[in-house]
């Protein structure tokens, strides 16, 4: 550092006296212990934040990014459940058929000579009669009752027609079917597809929710999965992590009954528990 940079300011006072001080080197030789400061304070706060920084970025990562490795993930079978309750569905009321009601012949008069008219002619209803009947070309009696007896075709017997139980009952989804829908690949392959895409939440592995999420759905008779429904679910985003896995299966084989695809309920259980900390 040259002499001429160390000269105390009441010296450079005493140089610069009579001469021009407005800017120039009066005024950077005036104000040079304030800028040396100012550049120390600079220096040191720079080198101070480059070494503070990286420590509290780790800082903040660690804390915001905790490990959340999932343990074990047990998905129980199906059969291990007890069957779901039935579903109970009321059958639509049955149409009755309208009662037969009586009619009265009544036609035009017509006039005739009297050699044409016969000796036996049915005399003209009366005003009474025409109000408790209906007017018809033929004279026909209302029964008294009702006969569902057919020709060929015991008392009693029920004619199966649209809308008839056995549609019903075929329309609804089979609880169990002879063949129960698989997923492709058998159960194994559904556990590892589980198992490779089931993600543990953040907030329920901070709040150290365990435990099992039972979803209930349809796999309809193209395979694909509907109407899910959750018997059981779990707090901190596990029951919908399970159903969005479950909404992102490939199509399953579908059940059979009798030769023929149907619509199946499956139930499946997803369990969720936290690797321990050794």
């Amino acid at each position: 550092m040259s002499k001429s940079k160390t000269i105390p300011t009441d010296w450079v006072d005493l140089i610069y006296e009579g001469r021009h001080q407005a800017y120039g080197s009066y005024q950077l030789r005036k104000q040079y212990p304030k800028r040396l400061v100012l550049s120390y304070t600079i220096a040191f706060s720079t080198v101070v934040l480059a070494f503070v920084t990286p420590w509290l970025i780790s800082l903040a990562e660690n804390k915001s990014d905790e490990p959340l490795e999932m343990k074990q993930v047990r998905i129980m079978n199906y059969s291990e459940l007890s069957a779901p309750p039935p579903i109970e569905r009321t059958p639509p009321p049955m149409a009755q058929a309208p009662t037969p009601q009586a009619s009265k012949k009544f036609l035009q008069p017509v006039v005739k000579p009297d050699e044409e008219v016969p000796e036996e002619y049915e005399p003209l209803p009366t005003l009474e009669e025409l109000k408790q009947v209906n007017i018809s070309t033929v004279t026909v009696e209302a029964p008294d009752s009702i006969i569902n007896d057919l020709p060929g075709i015991p008392s009693g017997t029920e004619i199966a027609g649209p809308g008839s139980k056995e549609e019903a009952q075929v329309e609804r989804p089979f609880l169990f079917a002879e063949i129960m829908p698989e997923f492709p690949g058998g159960q194994s392959a559904m556990y590892a597809y589980l198992a490779g895409n089931l993600k543990y939440p953040p907030l329920a592995a901070r709040m150290g929710i365990e435990g099992a999420v039972y979803l209930r759905f349809v796999v309809g008779k193209n395979g694909v999965i509907s109407n899910i429904e959750v018997l059981k679910g779990l707090e901190g985003g596990l029951t919908e992590e399970a159903i969005r896995v479950v909404e992102t299966m490939p199509k399953w084989r579908p059940g059979r009954q009798n030769g023929r695809k149907v619509d199946v309920v499956f139930t499946l259980p997803i369990r969720f528990k936290l690797k321990e900390e050794q």
